[in-house]
């Protein structure tokens, strides 16, 4: 039985319609994490992220579409495909919307400002090394 891939979304909502988020892969040191980003006019950006790194600030907007692929030794082993959804964000405190997902499961976590993205990201990274 494969066990789930944690995936850790740190996000803040900037407005309504827009929001910043940075993505970690949680105990992954032999994964590599590939997000792709489709963004309103339909090009996509690529984000690959080795074992425990962090992305960069990634904006986001209403409608857009985020996928995760963690991989291993070039075999894909967990997936999701998820809508960005600002609006349902500041309601129940989740940014993305799961379309459909396998073998992983998204830590969503919403910080007060953009300073906060990669220090609560680099405290869970210091609390899983000790």
């Amino acid at each position: 039985m494969r066990h789930l891939i944690e995936v850790s979304i740190h996000f803040v909502a900037r407005d309504s319609e827009q929001a910043t988020l940075t993505i970690a892969a949680v105990n992954l040191p032999t994964y590599i994490l590939t997000v792709l980003h489709e963004r309103q006019h339909n090009d996509i950006l690529v984000t690959d992220i080795r074992g425990a790194g962090t992305s960069e600030p990634l904006a986001v907007k209403d409608g857009e579409s985020l996928t995760f692929l963690a991989r291993r030794d070039g075999e894909i082993v967990a997936c999701a495909l998820c809508e960005v959804a600002v609006d349902v964000a500041a309601q129940l405190g989740y940014l993305l919307l799961p379309r459909a997902q396998c073998n992983m499961e998204l830590l969503q976590i919403a910080v007060t400002d953009e300073s906060g993205l990669h220090q609560v990201v680099e405290a869970e990274s210091e609390a899983e090394r000790c």
